[in-house]
Parts: C-alpha cells; sequence; structure tokens
C-alpha cells in the first residue's frame, strides 16, 4: 500500500472534511506515521481555514494515532502539547484564585486581532497566546467589569503583522491598530486604566504611541530595555504599583 497517498487522501484538510474521521481511521491503522505527520503539519490550516474546534479535533485524532507510533513520530506533536491543555479549557486553575477576596480579570474579546492560537505560540511572541489563554479559561477570570482587579487586552501583535501587514510600514500600521484598540476598550477611563494590562513580547515595543494613549497602565514586558530607550526615549515609570509602567513580578493566580 502507498502509505503517503493514503495519507494524503485522508489528511489534508479538504479531504479530512469531507470523508470524516472514519476514512482516517481506516487509514491511521495502516499507515500511522504517514498519517501522524500530515496532521501534525496540517493543524495550523485547519486552524485557519475551519476554526479552533476543528484544529482541536484534528489533534485529538493524531494524539490517538501517535499513539501507535513510535517515539520519533510522535515528537512531531510536541511543539503544540504546551498550549493543548489552555485551548481545551484546563489553563489557570489556580489555588489562589479560589480563596476569598482572590485577584479577578476581566479578559478583552478582540475580535481577529487575537485569532489562531495555535499557529502563534510558537516562538518568544507565543507568550502572547499563553496569557490571553491562560486568563482566558483561568479561574480568576471574571465577566463583570465591576468586580475585574485587572483587565487584560489581547493582542498577537507579531502574528498579525505576518499574517496582514505588508513588509515596510509594520511599526505605522500596527501603532494605528493599537490606537484604534484602546479607543474601543469599553472600560479603559478614570482610575481603571491603572488596571489594564498590555503585553509587548518583543525588544520593541509595537506601539510607539504607548505614552500618549496607556502610560497609566501596566505594560507586561519580555524585554526590560526596549531598543528604543537606547536612543535616549524616557524610560516609564516602575511597575508593580497602580500608576502604570512595566510590571514585573508573580500574579497570584499564576501559582499553583
Amino acid at each position: 500500500m502507498d502509505c503517503l497517498r493514503t495519507a494524503a487522501l485522508t489528511c489534508l484538510p479538504a479531504e479530512l472534511q469531507r470523508q470524516g474521521p472514519s476514512r482516517l481511521q481506516e487509514a491511521a491503522a495502516a499507515c500511522p506515521r504517514e498519517v501522524l505527520t500530515l496532521l501534525a503539519q496540517s493543524l495550523t490550516t485547519i486552524e485557519a481555514s475551519s476554526g479552533e474546534e476543528a484544529m482541536l479535533e484534528a489533534l485529538a485524532l493524531a494524539t490517538d494515532v501517535a499513539a501507535h507510533t513510535d517515539e520519533e513520530a510522535r515528537s512531531q506533536l510536541a511543539w503544540a502539547a504546551g498550549l493543548l491543555h489552555i485551548l481545551r479549557g484546563r489553563g489557570g486553575r489556580a489555588k489562589a484564585c479560589e480563596a476569598p477576596g482572590a485577584m479577578r480579570v476581566y479578559v478583552y474579546d478582540t475580535g481577529k486581532l487575537a485569532n489562531n492560537a495555535l499557529a502563534c505560540s510558537a516562538g518568544m511572541e507565543g507568550v502572547e497566546v499563553f496569557f490571553h489563554r491562560f486568563f482566558a479559561a483561568g479561574t480568576c477570570r471574571t465577566e463583570d467589569p465591576e468586580e475585574a482587579d485587572l483587565f487584560y487586552v489581547p493582542f498577537y501583535s507579531f502574528c498579525y503583522q505576518n499574517e496582514h501587514i505588508a513588509p515596510g510600514n509594520e511599526t505605522a500600521e500596527l501603532d494605528a491598530l493599537h490606537l484604534n484598540l484602546v479607543a474601543s476598550l469599553a472600560h479603559f477611563r478614570g482610575s481603571a486604566k491603572a488596571k489594564h494590562l498590555f503585553l509587548f513580547p518583543h525588544e520593541f515595543w509595537d506601539f510607539p504611541s504607548w505614552r500618549s494613549a496607556v502610560a497609566e497602565a501596566h505594560l507586561l514586558v519580555v524585554e526590560a530595555n526596549p531598543l528604543e530607550w537606547l536612543r535616549g526615549a524616557p524610560r516609564p515609570r516602575g511597575g508593580g504599583a497602580p500608576g502604570g509602567g512595566p510590571f514585573f513580578g508573580r500574579f497570584p493566580c499564576a501559582e499553583g
């Protein structure tokens, strides 16, 4: 049997949707390694074309197939494993969130600015996805803005840039997107501004206008010294307390 052909005719996204999982299971029984390889390589395409639920179904099938292969073949799913428990709603189950008076986090729905979680979860910038989905699936989350201690604003800027912005004018377009996003935040006003969290996972922040737009907010940063500071720009105020600036330290709802 031509295993590569069999796998291709059942695993490619269009065929998987047309033929359904039963045909795939037949192919997996005959050619598990090839089926696993094509499924693993198709996950982000399935996510982009058919949505997160379809991707999770394909990933579940791939996980089942992987059980019948060798360790080398199974390693093809390792890159998705770190995010899987969060995507399935099992992230952020922290004991600290269950205590009386525990911190509550309101997570904004920013639509297409925070889509395709699996595809955007690789590399350093994947922290954008992990923070977002951790808070979204966590027991610290609240749907009531009145009881929120913090407001998290998700934006997968690096991934969005690669998918939607042509090279050459990235900084200006991302700056405009950030400004429009801030203007759309229903609860970014008054003293609540100091409760808002924005994440910049790069050595260069993709929001040159941040000082005029979100100076009162907390900035979650992975680089303590963005490149713009090296050019003499004034540093923001220190974080950790209301009043804005970079936020360093642990979140109570991130503790086990």
